[in-house]
């Protein structure tokens, strides 16, 4: 499937708080697309599909998931008489950093930092007690009301949100892994979490995961849906995207930065990927 758009920020989050929650009706064919800030999509009502890097999932009301950066994606409703309703939930990589994760929210920032949870293509929950849909809503209302201090109460139900998720996957799941379940791979992707914007070499990535390089790229592809280029060109890009929105660097010292040597290379990939070359996506979404 051929994707229709890839969405900007910049017509999506347009308060200052890096952030926007919204209420959306899906329809009856797939809208695939991708983005580039992170998403939360928790089902309200209706049944469907939703199609995620192609695979596709039978979904219902309570069931959440995360989207990452350039993760493509759509929902499908099942019909028009009991559509898809969902809450969106949308925010840049950065606003994990711009919390203030003191009095007693140190647990959020382990499950952000440690975890590496976010850094996930993508996953699925079920809301078995609605716990999420309760701080959505009220997210929501804050957000649309925007009552006296309601980026600070925004931001603390975000932190209860990111618990709550981490709970429900731990409990769901058995485990809270780095990134994904299978040790061997968490290895190799701490590893390009720290090096990304070194040269990174297949035969060294599968001797940290004590594997055969062939055998180690089908247990990659297994474990996080993508191949180790994909994982890596995405880690990079989403650092490319954000130095262009928020630094006067040029594309090729921002490009050398992040690893690339090649860049007219990177160029196309970049084009390839948003649609655009990097000095029109860097008008559009700068300033």
């Amino acid at each position: 499937m051929d994707i229709i758009e890839h969405m900007s920020a910049k017509e999506h989050i347009s308060r200052n708080i890096m952030m926007h929650i919204g209420k959306y009706t899906e329809e009856t064919v797939p809208y695939y697309h991708s983005h580039e800030f992170l998403e939360i999509q928790y089902v309200i009502s209706g049944s469907g599909k939703q199609i995620i890097d192609g695979i596709e999932f039978d979904v219902s009301k309570g069931n959440v998931s995360f989207t990452n950066f350039v993760t493509r994606h759509s929902f499908v409703s099942a019909g028009k008489e009991d559509p898809i309703v969902v809450f969106n939930c949308i925010f840049f990589p950065e606003y994990f950093e711009n919390l203030d994760f003191d009095s007693g929210s140190a647990s959020a920032k382990k499950l952000i930092y440690d975890s590496k949870l976010f850094m996930m293509p993508y996953f699925s929950l079920r809301d078995e007690d609605n716990a999420l849909y309760s701080i959505l809503d009220m997210m929501h209302n804050e957000y649309v009301r925007e009552d006296s201090a309601y980026e600070n109460v925004i931001r603390g139900y975000f932190i209860a949100l990111i618990n709550v998720i981490g709970r429900l996957y731990k409990k769901q799941t058995g485990d809270m892994p780095f990134i994904v379940a299978d040790a061997d791979i968490n290895k190799a992707i701490m590893y390009i979490e720290k090096h990304y914007k070194e040269k990174i070499r297949l035969e060294t990535l599968a001797k940290i995961a004590l594997l055969s390089p062939n055998y180690f790229c089908a247990k990659f592809k297994e474990a996080t849906n993508t191949t180790v280029i994909n994982y890596i060109n995405k880690k990079r890009m989403r650092e490319i995207c954000r130095l262009l929105r928020d630094t006067n660097e040029s594309f090729s010292d921002i490009s050398m930065s992040v690893g690339y040597t090649n860049i007219n290379y990177i160029r196309n990939l970049f084009k390839k990927e948003f649609g655009e070359s990097p000095a029109e996506y860097r008008k559009r979404t700068k300033g």
